[in-house]
C-alpha cells in the first residue's frame, strides 16, 4: 500500500491496479490501453520535435533579419508562424488527454511545458503497467525470467512504479500550490521564489523520470521483456515504457511569441521578435 505521505491517486486507478490479478478485474481493451499510449507517445515526441523546430527558427529569422536576407527572412516568418499554431493545437490536445485522468490531483491548470510532460508521462506509463498486468494474466510462470531482486511479480513492478510516480509528482505538486495569503497578493519575492521553486521541481522530476531506465531490476524487467518475441504485447509494452522514460519536453516556448502566434499574421511576428532578441 501507498504510504500516507503520498499524493492520492484516484480510487479507481489504485483499484485497478491492485487487483490487475484477479479474474473480476474490469480493464479497458488492448486496443483502447494501446491506442492511448501510442496517441501520448506520439503527441510527446511530436510536441518535442515542435518546441525545438521552433527555437530553431526564431533564432534563423533574427539572423535574416539581422544580415538583410529577404528571401531567408521571408521563409523562415512564414514558417514560425506554421509551427508556432501547430505547437499550440498539439500542446492543447495532449493537454485535454491528461485532463481526463489526472485533473482531480493536477488540477486543470498547466504551469509549464515541461509540467505537461510530466503529467503526460505518467499517464502513459500506468497505461502500459495496466497492459502488462492484463498481457501476463493467468500466466505468471511464463514470465519469471523478467524479475530479479526486489521485483519478483509484475504486482511487484506495479507498485514500485505506482510508488515512484506517486513520489515525483507530489514533489512539483506541491511548489505549484497556489499560496493563501490573506492579506491579498503575494510578495514579490516570494512568487519569485516559488517560481524558481516550481521549476526546480519539475525539472527534478523529469531527471527522476528518467533515471528508472536505469534502475537495475526494472532496466532487467525492461530489457529482457523487449527480447520476447514469442509475446508481441509484453515486448511493445515493454519497448514504450523504455521509449516513455526517455521522452522529456524541455524547450519552453517563449510566452509572447507563442500567444500572439494565433492572432498575428506572419510578417508581424518579425517585431516581436526583433524586439524579443535585442533583449537578451
Amino acid at each position: 500500500m501507498l504510504s500516507n505521505d503520498i499524493i492520492a491517486w484516484p480510487d479507481n486507478s489504485r483499484a485497478r491496479f491492485a487487483n490487475c490479478h484477479t479474474p473480476n478485474c474490469s480493464t479497458r481493451t488492448t486496443d483502447e490501453q494501446m491506442v492511448s499510449a501510442d496517441m501520448i507517445l506520439s503527441m510527446l515526441h511530436a510536441i518535442a520535435r515542435e518546441s525545438e523546430a521552433v527555437h530553431v527558427i526564431r533564432r534563423e529569422l533574427f539572423v535574416a533579419r539581422a544580415t538583410g536576407r529577404t528571401i531567408e527572412h521571408a521563409t523562415a516568418t512564414s514558417q514560425l508562424s506554421h509551427s508556432c499554431n501547430l505547437l499550440m493545437s498539439r500542446i492543447a490536445s495532449l493537454h485535454k488527454l491528461v485532463l481526463e485522468f489526472d485533473k482531480d490531483i493536477a488540477g486543470v491548470e498547466l504551469g509549464s511545458l515541461a509540467e505537461l510532460g510530466v503529467r503526460a508521462q505518467t499517464l502513459a506509463i500506468l497505461l502500459l503497467l495496466d497492459e502488462l498486468c492484463d498481457a501476463m494474466l493467468y500466466r505468471w510462470s511464463l514470465y519469471q525470467d523478467l524479475f530479479t531482486g526486489e521485483l519478483r511479480t509484475v504486482e511487484d513492478v506495479v507498485w514500485y512504479m505506482f510508488g515512484k510516480l506517486a513520489r515525483v509528482n507530489k514533489l512539483w505538486l506541491c511548489h505549484r500550490a497556489k499560496l493563501d495569503v490573506a492579506a491579498g497578493a503575494a510578495p514579490r519575492a516570494l512568487d519569485t521564489t516559488r517560481f524558481l521553486q516550481y521549476h526546480a521541481a519539475i525539472r527534478g522530476a523529469q531527471r527522476a523520470i528518467a533515471k528508472l531506465a536505469v534502475d537495475p531490476d526494472f532496466a532487467h524487467f525492461l530489457r529482457v521483456g523487449s527480447s520476447r518475441t514469442d509475446v508481441p504485447r509484453v515486448r511493445r509494452a515493454c519497448d514504450q515504457l523504455a521509449d516513455v522514460l526517455g521522452v522529456a519536453l524541455t524547450r519552453e516556448p517563449d510566452p509572447a511569441l507563442f500567444l500572439v502566434a494565433a492572432v498575428l499574421e506572419p510578417e508581424e511576428l518579425l517585431d516581436l521578435t526583433d524586439d524579443d532578441d535585442a533583449t537578451r
